[in-house]
């Protein structure tokens, strides 16, 4: 996948099969110096010249999958961790709500990632969470302006499933007694790069990217956050993502 702009890392937690001492870490958090928070994110890959600056960045997450390379070619074998409720994971605060936990899990070879970006319904909505969030009714939703000066909003509805494949035959693997930190990556600068604000109709003095408004835009967005997630592996166990985590799906 592309090079990373934003990390999305998750605290997985489920109460699936496991192995006492096995876990899983993925955890919410952007890779951004804090002078870059609520500044300009300059990418050479923006039309135009354009740069961005993002003031909101959120996720709704209500399923992960991990499945065994063992098992890729049976569907009927997959191992499974599913959330009990939504979390909306606030990409730019590194936080989630509730907060994730790390998940026990089988050791072994994995060949497949899947997660899902769920609609935040109000009745399924977490603890502390009120009818009136601004994520009700979203599974993504973004805020920002471009270095043109136009202030753009991105709202995405449907429920999306994304798939990441290991890069190689047998699988990436999930060592055992370790906590093996995995970082969920989602380029959210990339994810735009394609789209011509310039052009896009504008509603209230914002460009409004949803379902309804700009849909060729909401579309390319869709197809870019499905071509730039990437998982990578915590090399060199520092919880931080470095030039040394490799890349282990994609």
């Amino acid at each position: 996948m592309k090079k990373m702009s934003l990390l999305l890392s998750l605290w997985i937690s489920s109460c699936g099969i496991g192995v006492d001492g096995t876990f899983i870490d993925l955890r919410p958090t952007a890779p951004l110096n804090s002078t870059e928070i609520g500044n300009t994110l300059t990418d050479p890959h923006m039309l135009n010249g354009s740069t961005f600056v993002f003031t909101k960045a959120k996720v709704v997450i209500s399923e992960v999958e991990f499945e065994l390379a063992e098992n890729c070619n049976d569907s009927e074998q997959e191992v499974e961790y599913e959330y009990k409720q939504p979390f909306i994971v606030d990409l730019l605060a590194n936080t989630s709500t509730p907060d994730f936990q790390h998940v026990e899990i089988l050791p072994g070879n994995y060949c497949k990632v899947e997660f899902k970006l769920d609609k935040l319904e109000v009745d399924e909505r977490p603890s502390g969470i009120g009818v009136t969030n601004e994520m009700i009714d979203l599974a993504l939703l973004i805020e920002g302006s471009t270095s043109d000066n136009i202030e753009f909003r991105i709202e995405i509805e449907e429920d999306i499933e994304l798939e990441i494949q290991s890069n190689v035959n047998t699988g990436f693997t999930i060592r055992e007694n370790a906590i093996n930190t995995l970082f969920l990556v989602l380029d959210i600068k990339e994810m735009l790069s394609d789209i011509n604000f310039g052009s896009l109709t504008t509603t209230s003095g914002i460009v409004l990217i949803d379902k309804d408004e700009n849909e060729t835009a909401y579309e390319q967005i869709i197809e870019k956050l499905e071509q730039t997630t990437d998982l990578r592996e915590d090399k060199n166990n520092d919880d931080e993502l470095d030039e040394n985590d490799d890349i282990i799906a994609d």
